[in-house]
């Protein structure tokens, strides 16, 4: 892919990213309003922690794409930040499935 349409992909995925990050957002806050007179060890997790991995996890993706966005990258870079960007958002997504798997 040429590095200006390799660049308008990414700077798609910094927007999604950002919806991504503020309905992370609203649900994290959606499960503290919920669960906050709630002992987490009844349910044998720490959500909190959970929660604070997401958005830190989300955090470093949307770097990642913002890198890319705000400086002058070569092919490879770009590359490789789009390769980055896909590997977090995996993780992301596996954090996000074990988070919901314990509240099951």
């Amino acid at each position: 892919m040429q590095s200006t349409q390799l660049n308008e992909q990414i700077t798609l995925y910094r927007w999604s990213l950002y919806d991504f990050r503020e309905a992370i957002r609203r649900h994290i806050d959606l499960d503290e309003r919920i669960f906050k007179n709630t002992s987490w060890q009844h349910f044998g997790c720490r959500p909190k922690g959970e929660h604070e991995t997401i958005r830190e996890q989300l955090d470093k993706a949307i770097s990642f794409a913002e890198n890319a966005v705000y400086n002058k990258l070569s092919n490879e870079e770009l590359n490789k930040c789009a390769s980055d960007i896909v590997e977090a958002v995996d993780k992301i997504c596996k954090s996000i499935r074990a988070h919901v798997a314990q509240r099951r």
